[in-house]
């Protein structure tokens, strides 16, 4: 009798159990076929001529530099809802949809100028601030080079004017980097990645309004970023 007795009651607290956990997942279903439906708009494909819904970013930021080198978005520096500006290098894989976390930029960088040529990404001009208050000069000129199968950033030579914002072309080996923020939205540089002893490098500032003074300075400084790329005038 306790024997009989301790299987009915054991297969009635299954049974409210099992009672219990229909209900409940009868509440979830729902929201997990919603989620399903979700994970499978993001994974499909999208129609041509649509939009479709990829990976999100590793960090949301604004402002910042998208170059796209061997398969691969590189997206640098920027600034958060705090405006405070990052070095942060994020690395989206195109095959894959996945994120990844690159080498972090030597300085923090905002509204940079972005190019890639045969594989390797660069990254030239910008600003260290969200804004250039007075007195700050937050504007650069540097010039960063990233070899991937390396992973580290190669300071490069510098533009001869520092400037955020302008436009950054390839052609024929060549980057091109036309405009920008004022005072610098004249300027135009050309930044060849390969010296060659005996030939000019040709980057050289160039601005309507700039006056004679103004031009040779910037003269000198072409000059002189020429040198550093061991090139010497023609």
């Amino acid at each position: 009798m306790r024997t009989m007795a301790s299987s009915t009651n054991m297969f009635a607290a299954v049974s409210i159990v099992v009672s219990r956990a229909a209900k409940l997942l009868g509440r979830i279903a729902p929201r997990l076929a919603l989620l399903g439906l979700a994970t499978a708009a993001i994974a499909q494909e999208p129609a041509p001529g649509e939009w479709g819904m990829r990976a999100p970013t590793l960090e949301p930021l604004s402002e910042l530099a998208v170059a796209e080198a061997n398969g691969k978005l590189y997206l640098m520096g920027g600034y958060p809802p705090s405006r405070v500006t990052v070095p942060t290098v994020q690395v989206y894989d195109i095959a894959t949809d996945t994120w990844a976390y690159g080498p972090p930029l030597p300085m923090r960088n905002n509204h940079g100028m972005p190019a890639s040529v045969n594989g390797k990404v660069y990254l030239i001009g910008g600003q260290l601030e969200a804004d250039d208050p007075p007195g700050t000069d937050s504007y650069v000129n540097t010039v960063y080079e990233l070899d991937p199968a390396a992973g580290v950033w190669v300071t490069k030579a510098p533009m001869p004017t520092a400037r955020s914002s302008g436009v950054a072309v390839v052609h024929e080996g060549k980057i091109y980097v036309a405009g920008g923020r004022l005072p610098r939205g004249s300027d135009f540089a050309v930044y060849d990645r390969r010296p060659i002893p005996g030939r000019c490098c040709r980057t050289s500032p160039r601005s309507a309004t700039t006056s004679p003074a103004r031009r040779s300075t910037a003269a000198s400084t072409t000059s002189a970023a020429g040198k550093a790329m061991g090139c010497r005038p023609s």
